[in-house]
């Protein structure tokens, strides 16, 4: 980790903001409701995708929000993919093939602002 630090130094400023809230939806209501949007719709949807690992190194280098010198990007890329394991986010099928299991959960918002009169 201490040879990346000089390059992810500074990732809690891309974290995103409800990270650790148990109630992220909840909060953007009432953020949403704040600046005068009528909410119509808000959901949480948790989602898992199954992303082999042939194609993880370009998902791992696109979701990285700081710059990484080309020369280092594949070998973080193989780190990053040692700690999915380590983390047993992956898995392989019968085939062989290997998998990172990725989990998210989308919150999808349908808002309005009223006009104003």
């Amino acid at each position: 980790m201490e040879k990346w630090t000089p390059h992810i130094s500074q990732y809690e400023n891309y974290l995103y903001p409800y990270e650790s809230t148990p109630h992220p939806d909840e909060e953007i209501r009432s953020l949403l409701l704040k600046v005068g949007f009528q909410v119509m719709d808000l959901t949480m949807n948790p989602q898992r995708w199954k992303m082999p690992f042939a194609d993880a190194s370009e998902f791992i280098v696109c979701r990285i929000p700081f710059e990484l010198p080309g020369e280092i990007q594949r070998e973080f890329v193989l780190e990053s993919a040692d700690a999915i394991r380590s983390l047993k986010m992956n898995e392989v099928d019968e085939n062989g093939t290997e998998f990172f299991n990725y989990k998210l959960t989308a919150l999808e918002c349908l808002a309005v602002k009223p006009p104003l009169l």
